[in-house]
């Protein structure tokens, strides 16, 4: 057995994983958060994220938290897939808490492959979300 095939046994095993997933099952505790943005009266207001740096194994995310709405922050970061529409219930790296700008540093990833996320804040209210941004890493 090669290096290389325990790599590509891994990689198509996450490929089936996350291609399996249904983007309709996914539930929102905030219903305004389709569009990005502020959702509401007391819900936190956050500024769409950006794709700083894109490598063959990972990625630079700066986000931004304006306002924290009705009550503190107390999650802010940003959520990833690889078949787009992410949330809380995939992947994420969290950036800790509060409002104000934020970045998150991607490692690990697999060379080759697109990459959905968005922002998001959570406070008592619920969770909003940042538009999708995608990104493919370099082989």
């Amino acid at each position: 057995m090669n290096s290389r095939q325990p790599k590509i046994l891994i990689t198509a095993f996450l490929v089936i994983i996350f291609i399996s997933c249904e983007k309709s099952a996914l539930e929102r505790t905030n219903p305004f958060d389709e569009n990005g943005g502020s959702a509401g009266i007391g819900f936190p207001a956050i500024a769409d994220g950006t794709v700083e740096a894109v490598y063959s194994n990972g990625a630079v995310f700066k986000g931004e938290v304006i306002a924290q709405g009705a009550g503190p922050v107390y999650e802010k970061g940003v959520c990833y897939n690889f078949s787009g529409n992410p949330s809380l219930s995939f992947m994420r790296i969290s950036a800790g808490s509060g409002t104000g700008k934020y970045e998150c540093v991607f490692s690990g990833l697999l060379p080759g492959f697109t990459y959905y996320l968005r922002a998001y804040a959570t406070n008592e209210k619920g969770t909003v979300y940042g538009n999708e941004v995608s990104f493919t890493t370099s082989y």
